[in-house]
């Protein structure tokens, strides 16, 4: 299990989420998938969240950019209440409310900068809406707002307050030969699998999305896939030394 996110410091701010969508960034790191299954919306409100459109978006120039993952119309699973809170310029206390997603899929994402956005439909009657903000140091770089999700400009200077969480596997890849003493190549794959390993290979397993085993190999440091249909299988590789490294291919 992983999580991380950005703390909240007193409720001290927060941007609008009544007027578009809302996003800041998170940090996958190297040789890492993340499996993101939950997300922690931290708000600011007198009124409430309906439901939401979340998308996680790559970052292109530190900015977010392409969707990569799109949940719409989804409502929090659970609110916690944290009380009233004076809010700058506005003439009433706020209330601070968490809200916390969860996805029906988790959503995969290998090692790279990401961003979470939210695009709030807010109760009727909803006076106030903000996604909490802070002034103390973040994952990554400030927050950005979006009137249409296309043109975002940059919040700077604060943090929004959420939580990503899921669990994470580490991965292994050709470039980690000289770290690790074992890479596995090619990757996609067409025909033959092959394993480079200081250890002996003693078995080689090949497991489709469903986890059921397709193909076992014994004492091999290859194993043929031609008969396998194109897609994505999982790699389960025991060493003689008892070390199980498990990776993911793409059968061309």
């Amino acid at each position: 299990e992983c999580s991380q996110g950005n703390t909240s410091n007193q409720h001290e701010t927060g941007l609008n989420l009544s007027a578009g969508s809302v996003a800041d960034d998170f940090i996958v790191e190297e040789n890492t998938t993340f499996y993101l299954s939950k997300f922690k919306l931290s708000t600011l409100q007198l009124g409430n969240i309906l439901r939401a459109n979340i998308r996680v978006r790559a970052s292109e120039n530190d900015m977010p950019g392409e969707v990569l993952y799109s949940v719409e119309n989804k409502g929090p699973k659970t609110e916690n209440f944290y009380g009233y809170w004076p809010f700058n310029g506005f003439p009433l206390d706020v209330v601070a409310v968490d809200l916390e997603f969860e996805f029906d899929e988790p959503l995969e994402l290998t090692a790279g900068k990401y961003f979470i956005e939210v695009q709030a439909t807010p109760f009727p009657l909803t006076d106030f809406l903000a996604w909490e903000a802070t002034s103390l140091e973040g994952i990554g770089g400030s927050a950005f707002e979006s009137a249409d999700g296309e043109n975002w400009t940059q919040a700077d200077g604060v943090n929004l307050v959420f939580d990503v969480s899921g669990y994470c596997k580490q991965t292994l890849g050709v470039e980690d030969l000289n770290r690790s003493e074992f890479s596995f190549y090619p990757n996609p794959v067409k025909n033959e699998l092959n394993i480079v390993s200081e250890k002996t290979v003693k078995t080689i397993s090949v497991y489709n999305v469903s986890g059921q085993l397709i193909i076992k190999s014994h004492n091999k440091s290859n194993i043929n896939n031609a008969a396998l249909s194109a897609g994505v299988y999982m790699v389960k590789t025991e060493l003689e030394n008892g070390v199980i490294e498990t990776f993911k291919i793409v059968k061309k």
